[in-house]
């Protein structure tokens, strides 16, 4: 998704996670810092966990940025995929990059929980899913510096949240959707 007039340009990465679930990773070509979100349909609107959604999510008409790229993924697939069309041999080094991360994610699922239980007993207040998910990636990975931690921090944001709902349905803590709260 490309700004226009003055507007920082950036770049969404959109994953669907579930049927109505879905990661966003936005990449933002001032900074160079990737940031994810969730978006989600709860039947009758769009929710996304971001803080310019958050700030605007009484207005039940309100999509931010992260929202559109999922509208636009869904309605308009091929207009997107030429926008972030890449050469075929970084694609499916990605892709295998991507494959390999996820098979140490899973083999690592109980580290991972362990650190996400740690982080989100450290926070203070109500925390966001992706603040904790950046914890636990700096405190595996340290400071991410390469493209390649760009699928890593992707990865972990998403297995972090399957576990913020695991430990939610196990009762161990209060989780809203967008933020959680201690118990």
């Amino acid at each position: 998704m490309n700004g226009v007039d003055g507007v920082k340009k950036e770049r969404f990465v959109v994953w669907q996670v579930e049927e109505k679930k879905f990661s966003v990773l936005s990449l933002d070509s001032t900074s160079g810092k990737p940031k994810q979100y969730c978006v989600t349909y709860n039947g009758y609107r769009w929710l996304c966990n971001c803080p310019h959604y958050l700030k605007n999510c009484e207005d039940v008409n309100f999509a931010c940025k992260h929202i559109i790229a999922v509208m636009q993924v869904l309605g308009t697939q091929t207009k997107v995929e030429k926008k972030v069309k890449r050469k075929e041999k970084n694609k499916e080094r990605d892709e295998s990059l991507s494959l390999q991360i996820f098979e140490q994610m899973k083999r690592d699922k109980e580290t991972l929980r362990e650190i996400t239980i740690e982080e989100i007993e450290k926070a203070e207040k109500p925390v966001k899913v992706g603040v904790i998910a950046d914890r636990v990636f700096e405190k595996i990975y340290g400071e991410p510096t390469t493209p390649d931690d760009w699928i890593r921090i992707w990865h972990v944001g998403n297995q972090v949240w399957y576990i913020v709902e695991d430990l939610a349905k196990e009762g161990l803590i209060d989780f809203d959707g967008l933020l959680i709260h201690k118990s």
